[in-house]
């Protein structure tokens, strides 16, 4: 099975060093994280498909097993090897930080919820989502 990753859309698997690739799987509400390296040459920088930055969506596979899916929040560009190398190492969240992105602030009646009954407080709280 071949690992593809794709950036922003853009298969980057040539790009990758696939020895830095590191997943932290957390059972925690931050989410899984992963971190990565790119390289490329200095003559090489311009032909990239893409290049990294801050919320581009990354997703690792493995075959047709998605083994990470997220967004990039850290990217950090180094040259090196005599000005001819150009180093992206990138940090990468899982998809879980964007589920706290909307607050629900309201009232709402104390009903029981039963087998989605007309009545239950998840349909309330869609109907107040709706507004």
């Amino acid at each position: 099975m071949a690992i593809v990753c794709t950036l922003a859309g853009v298969d980057v698997s040539e790009y990758i060093d696939y020895r830095t690739v590191s997943i932290t799987d957390t059972m925690e509400v931050t989410g899984d994280n992963m971190q990565f390296e790119m390289y490329m040459t200095a003559d090489n920088v311009y032909g990239l498909p893409v290049i990294p930055s801050c919320g581009n969506e990354v997703i690792l596979t493995d075959g047709t097993v998605k083994e990470f899916a997220g967004t990039v929040v850290k990217v950090n560009r180094t040259i090196n090897e005599s000005n001819r190398t150009v180093r992206y190492r990138c940090s990468a969240v899982d998809y879980t930080y964007m589920l706290n992105r909307r607050y629900i602030n309201g009232i709402f009646s104390a009903k029981r919820i039963t087998n989605g009954d007309q009545d239950s407080m998840v349909k309330d709280i869609l109907e107040h989502l709706k507004a």
